[in-house]
């Protein structure tokens, strides 16, 4: 019994002792494991840069497959369309603040015309739509000397499949499919094919 009070009373290691006791913690990330029950779900993960993830023929697939199921899913078409008319309406106004109110109204009245001429609403919706569904979209100004208003200025809807370079170096860090950055990686040059390679015509060359 008194033994027992003895080695309770005298501890082995003093206070300032116990702190120099290196205490090893043991820790780890659950999704860092992999057991036979999640080797299937994670057998996709990868560490690809997002230019080689996203490579020409990933997004051809995803572009495809997206446009099917927007066009055979009603409630992705609603989604898109609903999307669209939101974000887009009916098209952008012109509102000018200038001192002169006669110059303000004749100038909007000009590019309500204009708008209304190059269909600008529906191209921007319909690139609304382009963009939720393709993951992109593309449009060149052009001048359209067929448009009934003294501005000839036009807006041309690109598919974003034309949006591409057929010919990539695939050494280059500067280009990526259909878009040429500089040093500080601002795009300076588009590639845009002729014709949609979808409709078979060859060679697929440059616009």
């Amino acid at each position: 019994m008194l033994s027992w009070i003895s080695n309770w009373w005298s501890p082995k290691s003093t206070p300032s002792q116990s702190r120099n006791i290196a205490r090893v913690v043991r820790a780890r990330y659950d999704a860092a494991v992999t057991t036979d029950d999640n080797r299937r779900h994670w057998a996709n993960a990868d560490g690809l840069s997002p230019n080689a993830s996203n490579s020409a023929e990933v997004r051809r697939i995803l572009r495809n497959r997206a446009r099917y199921e927007t066009a055979n899913n009603s409630y992705a078409r609603g989604i898109v369309l609903t999307l669209a008319h939101d974000v887009v309406g009916t098209g952008p106004r012109l509102q000018m603040l200038t001192a002169d109110s006669e110059a303000n109204r004749r100038i909007e009245h000009a590019f309500m015309m204009w708008a209304k001429a190059v269909n600008l609403a529906e191209k921007l919706r319909t690139m609304r739509m382009a963009r939720a569904t393709d993951g992109e979209a593309f449009a060149v100004l052009v001048n359209n000397p067929r448009l009934s208003t003294r501005v000839q200025l036009d807006l041309r809807l690109i598919e974003a499949d034309q949006v591409t370079t057929s010919d990539l170096d695939r050494l280059s860090t500067t280009a990526v499919d259909g878009i040429v950055f500089d040093i500080a990686g601002n795009p300076i040059e588009y590639h845009v094919l002729r014709s949609h390679p979808g409709d078979g015509y060859y060679p697929l060359s440059l616009a």
